[in-house]
């Protein structure tokens, strides 16, 4: 970690140990899609770096994505938000790489009422064993932590991996806060920066369904 620390000449990262697993757990400070865009090379070079000492991920080392409360409305579209993940779970999984473990696990959420359901739930999405941590057991307090966690993608050593899994979740996130009708094609064909996402992952019969405001 020392080495690679070295290497960060723009002070993007810095590194901790976590008890969940082997090595160390790696951090950068707070950026935007844009700016990953803007410097994926940098960020390709820093985890070659990685990628050289450590050889290997796992299901159990995850790439773990905290987005700033500030980017939502208000605390409905971070519900809107939560159940869209939880509605395309199995596409999200297949896209995420990772099998769910119990530091990830899914919880479906029923479209009817998402809202009422979340309220009444917020002690399972604040921790660290669900897919989206709320940070928070309180739904009036939503809005007044810092983010929210995304922890159900596998952890990856390819910037390009990082920014495509960057634009699904801003893509979700401009869908949480206009509030209108999500389908299956809209929500992942027209972001223009994916380059591999399996579009085969979901049937039929679930091309059909809704999420409704």
């Amino acid at each position: 970690a020392d080495y690679i620390n070295k290497l960060d000449k723009k002070d993007l990262f810095h590194f901790e140990t976590d008890s969940s697993i082997t090595g160390f757990e790696m951090i950068s400070q707070p950026c935007t899609l844009e700016y990953w865009k803007e410097n994926r090379d940098y960020l390709q070079s820093i985890l070659d770096a990685v990628k050289d000492s450590y050889k290997e991920i796992g299901d159990n080392t995850g790439f773990h994505v905290h987005i700033s409360t500030k980017a939502f409305k208000n605390a409905r579209a971070v519900t809107r938000f939560v159940t869209i993940n939880s509605f395309y779970e199995k596409c999200l999984i297949n896209i995420a790489r990772r099998k769910p473990t119990r530091y990830c696990e899914f919880r479906k959420v029923p479209l009817a009422d998402y809202d009422r359901y979340i309220k009444d739930s917020m002690e399972y999405f604040a921790g660290h064993n669900t897919f989206i941590n709320l940070h928070t057991s309180s739904y009036n307090r939503i809005m007044s932590t810092k983010t929210i966690e995304v922890r159900y993608f596998k952890s990856t050593f390819s910037a390009d991996e990082v920014i495509e899994t960057l634009s699904i979740l801003e893509k979700m996130i401009d869908l949480a806060n206009d509030g209108k009708t999500v389908y299956p094609d809209s929500l992942f064909k027209d972001v223009s920066d994916l380059k591999s996402i399996p579009f085969d992952v979901w049937d039929r019969n679930e091309k059909r369904n809704r999420i409704y405001k």
